[in-house]
């Protein structure tokens, strides 16, 4: 122990989800300017513990967050088409969820959305990205941009720490050499007609957007057992992804010009 410095991480994983005290015992975590105490009670309350530290009560369980999400999405759907011309889609682990166990993943904490750009290149897509994002803001849509070049949104009347109080998480998409490509870590070769036109489905009373073949999305994006809950799956960077998709990441005078 002596060798650990001082204010070192500690970062335990497992391939069976989080890792916690089960003796009973309560203790403190302490997120930036938040203290959660009695910690025990919230993870059996069905609170959890992110990556980044903080304590998250996830959508599954957070019935009126849910609520509030679904209707943000409904309202920012029709907001895109009208603005834009481009419908926003379940993406990721929201589409995971919905498509594979038709609820929520238990651990999410956010929506993915994604919309699938008439940009072709990473550059195109940077400029098109600051375009909406402008506009939005113009708009009263409480939005910022994380440094991978996603947009976070949260309702009109909230306010609050973007990477706490988050809502959606919504990804440019564009096609480029054959490939999708979605921000901020997802490449892969897959065919428009696998992708569209979109389908409508409903899920909790919502109708969403999915892929026209969401099995064939989710395969290339969480491998071939994609259909098998694997709590401690890690989504791999396909090869020679990272140059492309590093420079369609948000500059940092993007993230301070857009932050809530």
């Amino acid at each position: 122990m002596d060798q650990i410095k001082k204010n070192s991480v500690l970062r335990v994983t497992s391939d069976q989800g989080i890792l916690y005290n089960s003796n009973g015992l309560n203790f403190q975590i302490i997120h930036g300017f938040s203290v959660f105490n009695n910690v025990q009670d919230l993870f059996d309350k069905g609170w959890y513990l992110t990556k980044k530290g903080g304590l998250i009560l996830p959508l599954a369980v957070d019935e009126h967050k849910r609520s509030k999400v679904f209707a943000l999405y409904v309202g920012l759907n029709k907001y895109f088409k009208k603005n834009f011309g481009y419908n926003l889609w379940v993406a990721h682990g929201s589409l995971l969820g919905l498509y594979r166990d038709r609820a929520l993943i238990p651990f999410d904490d956010d929506f993915d959305l994604a919309y699938l750009s008439r940009m072709t290149n990473q550059r195109e897509i940077m400029f098109e990205r600051i375009h909406i994002a402008s506009k939005m803001k113009l708009d009263g849509w409480n939005m910022s941009f994380s440094a991978t070049g996603l947009f976070k949104l949260m309702p009109k009347d909230e306010v609050g720490d973007p990477e706490k109080d988050k809502y959606l998480d919504i990804m440019p998409a564009w096609w480029q050499n054959n490939h999708l490509f979605c921000l901020a870590w997802t490449m892969f070769k897959i065919t428009p007609e696998d992708m569209m036109p979109l389908q409508e489905v409903e899920y909790y009373g919502t109708k969403f957007l999915f892929p026209r073949r969401p099995e064939v999305f989710l395969r290339h994006k969480y491998g071939p057992g994609w259909n098998t809950p694997n709590k401690g799956y890690t989504p791999k960077r396909p090869a020679g992804s990272d140059q492309i998709l590093n420079q369609g990441m948000a500059r940092p005078a993007e993230v301070a010009m857009f932050s809530l």
